[in-house]
């Protein structure tokens, strides 16, 4: 995953074929969620790296996601740390080329596909938020 630290934030760079704003739509479909909050196009989300506490507010602009690092600038290693975190929950390593060539052959699919172009699969990378989640939604 390519990124670049700036700082007081970092840039992700997305893949062709990523939608933050269909992965927000995903994301919003529950107004009970409590582990990230969506507000204007921002998606705020707490996350805990060793024994630091890191706020990230996460926008898109261009080919990049934009996280800005709310409550204090982390060091360069939890940087790392978030952006896998980043990547790994918002799906960001995977290449759909073949998959939307595929589908586009599927007469259901391909209309899944149109719909929903850029949607990644949204993954929970933490166990314990993972279980929890899993314990309340049943």
């Amino acid at each position: 995953m390519k990124w670049e630290d700036h700082h007081t934030h970092v840039e992700i760079a997305l893949p062709a074929d990523f939608s933050f704003q269909e992965c927000l739509r995903f994301l919003g479909r529950s107004d009970q969620e409590l582990v990230y909050t969506i507000n204007e196009g921002h998606l705020y989300k707490l996350l805990k790296i060793d024994t630091a506490f890191i706020l990230c507010d996460i926008t898109h602009k261009e080919n990049v996601l934009h996280v800005q690092f709310s409550n204090e600038v982390p060091t360069f290693a939890v940087k790392q740390e978030v952006v896998s975190f980043i990547s790994e929950w918002l799906d960001l390593d995977r290449d759909l080329t073949a998959f939307y060539h595929l589908a586009s052959q599927d007469e259901i699919l391909h209309k899944l596909v149109v719909r929903y172009q850029g949607l990644r699969m949204i993954r929970i990378p933490d166990l314990f938020e993972a279980l929890t989640w899993a314990i309340i939604g049943q």
